[in-house]
């Protein structure tokens, strides 16, 4: 195959998350997550990353602080997308 495929099952979400060093506060983020969505014939129909969070129509989401401030050092990032 020439693409990377996996199967998922019974699932209703899945998210990829990313986060900076834990040891150091940076002044500006370092990494962030970015979901490009293809088309068979390789046309991007949905992008989702810091200036795009969001795309309904595919379930993609693209969110910051979500972990409890009090926990937190950096301010990680991850996208959701909802399978249903």
């Amino acid at each position: 195959m020439p693409y990377f495929t996996c199967e998922l099952t019974s699932l209703n979400r899945i998210a990829f998350s990313v986060a900076d060093d834990p040891f150091y506060k940076a002044i500006r983020g370092k990494y962030y997550p970015e979901l490009i969505v293809t088309n068979k014939k390789g046309k991007v129909v949905a992008k989702i990353n810091p200036e795009t969070k969001k795309s309904d129509k595919h379930g993609l989401e693209y969110c910051e602080d979500f972990r409890e401030s009090n926990l937190k050092l950096n301010d990680d990032k991850k996208v959701r997308i909802v399978l249903s």
